[in-house]
């Protein structure tokens, strides 16, 4: 399953990022701050940005 998620560096979100990816979804994590994460997986995408700036946003 796709799964775009919102604050994937927070605490509660890198928990459901975690869950989401031992279950080999494919997740798509929107983050101000990519480096937060700290977690390399090929089910993973990064998109660099911010909800309230969507223009700014990059992979």
């Amino acid at each position: 399953m796709n799964i775009f998620l919102f604050g994937a560096t927070g605490g509660t979100g890198k928990e459901i990022l975690i869950k989401l990816l031992e279950q080999k979804h494919q997740v798509f994590a929107l983050a101000r701050n990519p480096e937060a994460l700290n977690i390399a997986n090929d089910n993973l995408k990064i998109i660099k940005g911010s909800i309230y700036n969507p223009e700014t946003a990059t992979l």
